[in-house]
C-alpha cells in the first residue's frame, strides 16, 4: 500500500470493522456478481474491464475477501491479458497496476523491475509541454486528474521519486476565484473532483496550498442538505464520487471537522440497493462496483 493509499485507507477501515458482517456480506457478494467470463469485473454493461474492477478488487479488499483462491487465478489471467492491450489509457494503466498490486500483497509477490520499467516508460506518453500529463495520447492538454493519479502510479510502482518531476505551477494556475480547480487549464468552471484531485496532489507532493482556507469554502458550499456533494454549483444533484472526492479532500486539508458526518452518512444509507449495491445519485435506476465502493467507503468514513 503505498503512503497516500494508505491514508486513504486508514480513514476508512475503521468505519468498516462497524458494518455488520450481514451488510458486509451482502456487499462481498455484490462486488462479485460483477465478476464477468473473463476473470475482470464488469460495469452496468459490457464485459469486465480494468476501471471496474479496480473498484471491486479495493473494495474485496478492505473488506478482507480478496484472500479468496477461486478469485484470485481468474484475476490474474485477466490482467496479464490486459497489459498486452496497446490501447490502455492512464486510468487502464493504473487500473491494471492497482489491481496487481493488490493481488501481489495478498500473495507475497512484488513488481520486477522489467515490469516497473516498462510501465513508467508508458505512462511517459502521457506528458506534456507543461510537465504534466493528459488523459489520452491525443489530448492536447495535461489533465488535473490525471496528473494526480501520476503521483499514486509512481509511489503503487515503488518509485516516488518521481513524484517530484511533477511541477506544482501548471496545478496552481488552475484555480479559480471561488477556490476550486478546474479539470484542464482553458475551462473557467471549477469542480468538486478536479480540485480534490489537485488538494491530494499538492498533499502528496508537501506542498501547501495558499490561501486554503477557500479551497475549504468551496468545498463545503457543495455539500447539500441531503448530506451529499455536488460534483459543481451547476449541477442541482449531489452523487456518491463527488461526495468521497470532496471528503478526502477536507481531510487532506485539515477540515475534516467541515464535513456534516451524520448527514453523509445518511445519504450513503438512502443510496443503498436491494441488490446490496448502491445507486449513485437518487436519480439513478441503476448499481454499478464502482458508486458501491464509494458508498460502502462513505458510510465507513461517517462512522468514525
Amino acid at each position: 500500500m503505498t503512503a497516500y493509499l494508505a491514508q486513504i485507507t486508514a480513514r476508512i477501515l475503521p468505519g468498516i470493522a462497524q458494518i455488520s458482517p450481514r451488510r458486509r456480506e451482502q456487499i462481498r457478494a455484490y462486488f462479485l456478481s460483477a465478476l464477468d467470463g473473463n476473470g475482470g469485473f464488469r460495469g452496468r454493461k459490457g464485459q469486465g474491464d480494468l476501471y471496474y474492477s479496480a473498484f471491486a478488487v479495493r473494495g474485496l479488499f478492505l473488506l478482507g475477501f480478496l484472500d479468496d483462491s477461486f478469485l484470485l487465478p481468474r484475476i490474474s489471467v485477466f490482467l496479464e491479458r490486459q497489459n498486452t492491450r496497446p490501447d490502455l489509457t492512464p486510468v487502464d494503466i493504473l487500473s491494471w497496476t492497482f489491481c496487481s498490486a493488490l493481488v501481489n500483497a495478498v500473495v507475497g509477490q512484488e513488481f520486477s523491475q522489467e515490469r516497473v520499467d516498462a510501465l513508467l516508460a508508458r505512462w511517459e506518453h502521457f506528458r506534456r509541454a507543461d510537465g504534466c500529463f493528459a488523459s489520452t495520447e491525443r489530448s492536447e492538454f495535461s489533465s488535473t486528474y490525471t496528473t494526480f493519479l501520476s503521483a499514486i502510479f509512481f509511489e503503487l510502482l515503488g518509485r516516488s521519486e518521481r513524484i517530484c518531476s511533477i511541477p506544482v505551477g501548471p496545478i496552481l494556475e488552475r484555480r479559480r476565484p471561488d477556490g476550486g480547480f478546474t479539470e484542464l487549464p482553458p475551462l473557467k468552471q471549477s469542480g468538486t473532483n478536479p480540485t480534490a484531485a489537485a488538494v491530494a496532489l499538492l498533499h502528496i507532493l508537501g506542498t501547501p496550498l495558499p490561501e486554503h482556507l477557500n479551497t475549504v469554502d468551496f468545498l463545503c458550499r457543495c455539500q447539500q442538505p441531503s448530506g451529499g456533494f455536488l460534483a459543481h454549483q451547476k449541477i442541482l444533484v449531489p452523487d456518491l464520487l463527488s461526495s468521497f472526492s470532496a471528503v478526502s479532500a477536507l481531510y487532506d486539508l485539515g477540515a475534516s471537522e467541515s464535513v456534516n458526518h451524520t448527514a453523509l452518512q445518511n445519504f450513503a444509507l438512502k443510496l443503498r440497493a436491494p441488490d446490496g449495491g448502491y445507486f449513485g445519485m437518487s436519480l439513478d435506476q441503476h448499481t454499478d462496483v464502482e458508486f458501491t465502493f464509494y458508498g460502502m467507503a462513505l458510510e465507513a468514513i461517517a462512522f468514525c
